[in-house]
């Protein structure tokens, strides 16, 4: 582990925050506190837009999931916001792709070392052993997933209020009927691991098929990108 990271329950100096904003590739522009920032490759004023429309429903008081949660961002926002409990849990990212679990593990301590921490594959993820949580947030992992009807089905199993996705969108796609491009091979951003990309109506769908009542797609979001798509479905 990088001499970086200590124990959650130990205080952060500013020296240390300094040395561990440095000592990781981050993915998620943080301020952990002190005048100190991680670098991510997405900007504060990315995610800050993102996490308006992601949160664009109040979750105060709410236990919050956050699936694919990389270096934590939408996590610690969450209860930033108000969420009474939130879990924050990736394996993917954190052991094959470009993030690490330990530049999560350090964020936490410096932002909030209340957030729970899970490493654990999306694909083996229960509600019987993750719990139901009130939302859930399912960001850019969609198009990942090789079977996406299965993959919204275990999101919403472990949902008990409100899911919330955000994904790639074909924009090739005419609008209507619902529908889903496949990627057999490295179509998608030359990536081997993007495999689906749906229309909106997809989506929507995909959601109300897994028994959402209301599915709500966020067109704002996506306002010069029409690649990316943000939903939020109601039980």
């Amino acid at each position: 582990m990088n001499q970086a990271v200590a124990t959650a329950n130990e205080p952060v100096s500013v020296e240390e925050k300094r040395k561990g904003a440095q000592a990781f590739r981050w993915f998620h522009s943080m301020d952990l506190g002190d005048g100190v920032m991680t670098k991510g490759l997405k900007s504060a004023e990315r995610l800050a837009y993102q996490a308006d429309h992601v949160f664009r429903y109040p979750i105060a008081g709410q236990s919050v999931l956050d699936i694919g949660c990389w270096d934590g961002f939408f996590a610690f926002e969450a209860r930033r916001r108000g969420a009474r409990k939130v879990l924050a849990a990736d394996h993917h990212v954190w052991t094959h792709g470009w993030g690490k679990k330990e530049a999560f593990a350090f964020a936490r301590r410096c932002i909030d070392p209340s957030v729970g921490m899970r490493d654990i594959a999306f694909e083996q993820m229960t509600a019987d052993d993750i719990g139901v949580h009130d939302v859930v947030l399912y960001l850019a992992m969609l198009h990942h997933m090789r079977d996406p009807f299965g993959a919204i089905a275990r999101a919403a199993s472990m949902t008990g209020r409100m899911l919330v996705v955000e994904t790639h969108i074909d924009a090739n796609l005419p609008p209507e009927p619902p529908a889903l491009a496949f990627y057999p091979f490295k179509e998608l951003n030359n990536d081997p691991g993007s495999w689906w990309g749906p229309n909106p109506a997809g989506v929507i769908a995909l959601l109300r098929a897994c028994g959402f009542s209301r599915v709500e797609h966020d067109a704002e979001y996506g306002a010069g990108n029409r690649s990316h798509g943000l939903f939020h479905a109601f039980r």
